[in-house]
């Protein structure tokens, strides 16, 4: 599952392009639009919310639910080794600390992504939803 924009009503500004951190969102220059490579998009959202034109959406097959959103999202401290995957991929940069010691979750930053949950290597990223 991905997002997936509209081409026939892109205007071809390339806001969703330059907010999109994981190169997920691809110029097509001869069309004057944009598109979405399913294969690196981590659906943070951020495109969506950068449209100025309301024009991205998931990605949904026939009878596919969408996916949950998380509520919450928060480091175990016990579990975390420190390893810094999760801050060097978090697109809005909401995880602090030190190499080699547990990091935090700012809940303030946190857009819910989930991507620091996905590329944990001890699983010491956990969530919640609603």
């Amino acid at each position: 599952m991905a997002y997936k924009i509209d081409s026939y009503l892109c205007v071809g500004c390339g806001a969703c392009f330059q907010i999109c951190k994981f190169g997920a969102v691809e110029t097509v220059e001869e069309e004057y639009n944009c598109k979405i490579n399913p294969d690196k998009c981590v659906e943070c959202g951020m495109c969506v919310n950068e449209c100025p034109v309301d024009i991205i959406t998931l990605d949904l097959k026939e009878g596919q639910e969408p996916p949950k959103r998380w509520t919450r999202i928060w480091i175990e401290e016990s579990e975390c080794i420190g390893c810094t995957k999760c801050k060097r991929n978090c697109p809005v940069e909401a995880i602090e600390g030190v190499k080699k010691q547990p990091f935090h979750i700012d809940e303030s930053k946190c857009i819910k992504c989930a991507v620091c949950m996905k590329l944990c290597p001890k699983n010491a990223v956990h969530g919640q939803t609603d």
